[in-house]
């Protein structure tokens, strides 16, 4: 379809001109929905961002968008969402009897019932 073509080649010429550019080039392959990209090594911020880019570009706010949406402010605002994710993902194990450890409030739930 033409109006696909178009899509994606715009989607390309966006990514070649975010690929010159320092702090652009590692999420310019969300763009291109390439995803999967870590960034380079200690950095979770490109990671995060292109996460947020494919639940945005997915058009739902569903739980997985706002994880990604918590993950991304918490890396640049320094906000402690990771700390907040597993708490709340323990709560929720804790009251729907997935676990019966209270340290899931503090850890998370077991990983067999995430």
């Amino acid at each position: 379809e033409p109006e696909e073509v178009a899509a994606q080649l715009g989607a390309d010429h966006l990514t070649y001109l975010m690929s010159t550019m320092v702090g652009l080039r590692e999420v310019g392959g969300a763009v291109s929905g390439f995803y999967g990209y870590e960034g380079p090594a200690g950095t979770r911020a490109y990671a995060s961002l292109t996460n947020l880019a494919a639940q945005v570009k997915q058009g739902e706010a569903d739980q997985a968008a706002m994880w990604a949406a918590s993950e991304a402010a918490g890396i640049f605002f320094h906000l402690p969402s990771s700390q907040v994710e597993k708490t709340i993902k323990g709560y929720m194990a804790l009251e729907q009897n997935r676990t019966e450890n209270p340290m899931a409030l503090l850890v998370g739930p077991p990983k067999e019932s995430r």
